[in-house]
């Protein structure tokens, strides 16, 4: 038995946030943005992007702000032909995830999506 949401074959979108600095994780992070941090093997960016897939997302926006290239390389590797939209928020060492989100409700204004911070862990089934 399945738990979770049901959307069928509808196109779907997730937004995804990556911004920020995760400053109090230094000098842990002190090379790369929290999102590619590995967990249990994977990074934890990689892991959403390949959850939501398998619960039928077709589109990402991807968030960035925070070293946004190597955010953007990784996903260029790891998901070939996946539709992604980037939005990078110039600003993010100072703003929050309100700010962030503002610059991306262009790509997804009146449409249903998932909002997903890039820097959390889960393994949810949603069908």
């Amino acid at each position: 038995m399945s738990t979770g949401i049901a959307f069928g074959q509808v196109h779907m979108k997730a937004v995804i946030l990556v911004a920020g600095h995760a400053k109090h994780l230094r000098p842990f992070l002190a090379d790369r943005p929290k999102p590619l941090l590995t967990v249990a093997g994977i990074p934890m960016l990689r892991r959403a992007v390949t959850n939501l897939l398998d619960t039928g997302v077709t589109e990402f926006v991807i968030c960035t702000g925070y070293l946004d290239h190597m955010i953007r390389e990784a996903m260029a590797e790891w998901f070939v032909g996946v539709p992604v939209t980037y939005v990078h928020n110039p600003d993010a060492a100072t703003t929050n995830n309100a700010q962030t989100l503002a610059l991306a409700a262009p790509h997804v204004q009146g449409k249903a999506f998932f909002l997903v911070d890039g820097d959390v862990v889960f393994d949810v089934a949603v069908s």
